[in-house]
C-alpha cells in the first residue's frame, strides 16, 4: 500500500519559505507563527530523509535536495489554488451569485431573456436557493407549493 502524501500544511510552510528564503517572512504570509513554519518543515525534512535548508544567521538558502523539490510543489500549490478557485471568488470570473427565495429566482429567471444592466456588464447570475418558510403563506417552503 502506497504511504500517505505529507499534509499540505507541510507543503505549503516549505514552498513560502523558499520564495521567501525566511521562515519569519512564510509565516507573516501565512498567518503562522515562525516556530511553526518551522516545526513544518522540520517534518518535512524528517519525512523525506533530507536537508531541505541550510539554517544561516540572517536567513535561509535551499539545498540542492530543496532546489528540485521547490518546483513541484509550486506547481501543486498553483493547481490547488486554481482548483480552489473555482469555488472561490465568482464574482472576479464574472459571476455573481444571489442568495434569494425560489419564488424570486423564479421570477428573475423569467426575465433573464431581456436585457439587464448585469448582461451589459458582462456578469452572470448563479442563484442560491433559501429554502425557509415564507413570510407571506406561513409554512411551506415559498408559496409556489401552495400555488401549483
Amino acid at each position: 500500500m502506497a504511504r500517505a502524501l505529507p499534509p499540505v500544511a507541510w507543503f505549503r510552510a516549505f514552498e513560502s519559505a523558499a520564495r521567501h528564503l525566511s521562515f519569519t517572512a512564510a509565516a507573516e504570509e501565512l498567518g503562522l507563527t515562525q516556530s511553526a513554519i518551522s516545526q513544518n518543515v522540520r517534518s518535512l525534512e524528517v519525512r523525506f530523509s533530507t536537508i531541505l535548508f541550510e539554517r544561516k544567521p540572517r536567513g535561509l538558502a535551499l539545498t540542492d535536495a530543496g532546489r528540485r523539490l521547490l518546483p513541484d510543489v509550486t506547481a501543486a500549490m498553483g493547481s490547488l489554488s486554481n482548483a480552489a478557485g473555482i469555488f472561490e471568488g465568482a464574482s472576479e470570473s464574472g459571476l455573481l451569485t444571489v442568495a434569494a427565495s425560489v419564488s424570486f429566482a423564479q421570477f428573475d429567471v423569467g426575465l433573464s431573456g431581456k436585457a439587464t444592466h448585469m448582461s451589459s456588464v458582462g456578469l452572470q447570475r448563479m442563484w442560491k436557493c433559501v429554502l425557509e418558510p415564507s413570510p407571506i403563506w406561513g409554512r411551506g417552503l415559498n408559496g409556489w407549493d401552495r400555488m401549483n
